[in-house]
């Protein structure tokens, strides 16, 4: 014969298996919402500070030009015009990448601040005026973007992570001129 429970206790235990599941939804849809925050909040491009190569590689839509060593190397159409963007690893960690345009014009850099002002707001370091050079800094929670000409023919748009950037301190000035060689060399 079935044991029967006082109507009361009953009550107890619906609310309890009531609450429990109750619980049970909010943890899952929790964990499945800060799970979306993430996958949706890259912190450049498609990717996140701190991927491997694997990582970028995979979550990158092109085919690399290049991807020997610390760099990975993609030759994509950025804001209207044929460039190069490269990835710098070190350790197997993202740390930074950077957009390269060969024989630009004033007007370029006028478009490409414009552009960056409107995703940024205002730089903290503004050198364009009167400089031949142009020179404009922004820092977000986890990224520095830097925006420079290096010699006049190549125009440089830089974003380095953040926490990471004693990694890239941490690389020996020989290495990171031999990066630079070799970046160059590409073109």
């Amino acid at each position: 014969m079935p044991v029967q429970y006082p109507a009361d206790r009953s009550g107890v235990r619906r609310r309890f298996v009531f609450f429990c599941l109750m619980m049970f939804f909010n943890i899952v849809l929790y964990c499945n919402t800060s799970l979306a925050e993430t996958a949706v909040q890259p912190h450049f491009r498609s990717v996140r500070w701190g991927m491997s190569k694997i990582n970028v590689l995979s979550s990158e839509k092109m085919n690399p030009e290049s991807f020997a060593g610390d760099r990975i190397v993609y030759r994509p159409v950025i804001f209207n015009q044929k460039g190069y963007l490269i990835y710098q690893f070190v350790d197997n960690q993202l740390i930074g990448a950077r957009y390269l345009f060969k024989g630009y014009k004033m007007a370029d850099i006028r478009n490409l601040v414009t552009v960056l002002k409107r995703k940024y707001g205002e730089p903290e370091t503004d050198a364009s005026s009167g400089e031949t050079t142009p020179f404009f800094r922004w820092t977000t929670s986890d990224t520095r973007i830097i925006f420079r000409s290096d010699d006049g023919r190549n125009l440089w748009i830089e974003y380095a992570a953040q926490a990471l950037i004693p990694l890239e301190k941490a690389v020996e000035s020989e290495e990171r001129e031999q990066i630079r060689q070799n970046v160059m060399a590409l073109f």
